[in-house]
């Protein structure tokens, strides 16, 4: 953005964003991904 010259916007206020992300996604990298967590100790 800077470098491009655009202005940096302002943050947006805390409005009521749930905690949930949606997302699609193939069912082995579904599978990768909890293994990684695992692997990390993180849900």
């Amino acid at each position: 953005m800077l470098d491009e010259g655009e202005p940096i916007p302002e943050p947006i206020e805390d409005e009521n964003f749930s905690d949930h992300l949606h997302l699609r996604m193939p069912k082995s990298l579904h599978r990768h991904l909890a293994q990684a967590a695992k692997l990390e100790g993180v849900s």
